[in-house]
């Protein structure tokens, strides 16, 4: 009786090993991870559209978010790169029709290794699409979130 019951939790535990192993293996191979969750607090919102993501030079990455009950957006961006003299244009597009804005948020290395700015502009359309954009020739780590006021 005591082989039986020790057999069965033996088997228990393995099944349970082997489900949470092919999950973990399920998370690592999707090749677009998901932004983190919004937190909307009273009349605001926060979004982290790009967390840790790695560009390879010249590339460019696009997410939007949904912006249209707010009037003033904020955000906050850093780059991480061996030393580098290039710089990661973020863009903004507001929509639809789509239609580009300046943004003054360039993150320019000039030899250093961190890029960081911050920068806020008025709601110009319901959707809004943010783009990243690495012009130089090494890998960047980029990090950028989005402050919704209404």
């Amino acid at each position: 009786m005591k082989g039986t019951i020790r057999r069965s939790i033996v088997a228990v535990l393995l099944v349970t090993a082997a489900a949470a192993a092919l999950a973990a293996a399920a998370r690592a191979q999707s090749a677009d991870p998901a932004p983190a969750p919004v937190v909307i607090v009273g009349n605001t919102r926060f979004a982290p559209l790009f967390d840790r993501v790695t560009l390879a030079p010249r590339e460019r990455l696009d997410r939007d978010l949904d912006v249209g009950a707010f009037s003033r957006l904020g955000f906050l961006a850093a780059a991480d790169s061996a030393p580098n003299n290039g710089r990661v244009d973020v863009t903004t597009v507001f929509g639809p029709p789509a239609v580009p804005v300046l943004n003054p948020l360039v993150l320019a290395f000039g030899g250093g290794r961190t890029a960081r700015r911050s920068a806020s502009m008025m709601v110009m359309g319901p959707r809004l699409t943010v783009g990243i954009a690495n012009h130089s020739d090494q890998p960047v780590e980029v990090s950028l979130s989005v402050f919704a006021v209404k």
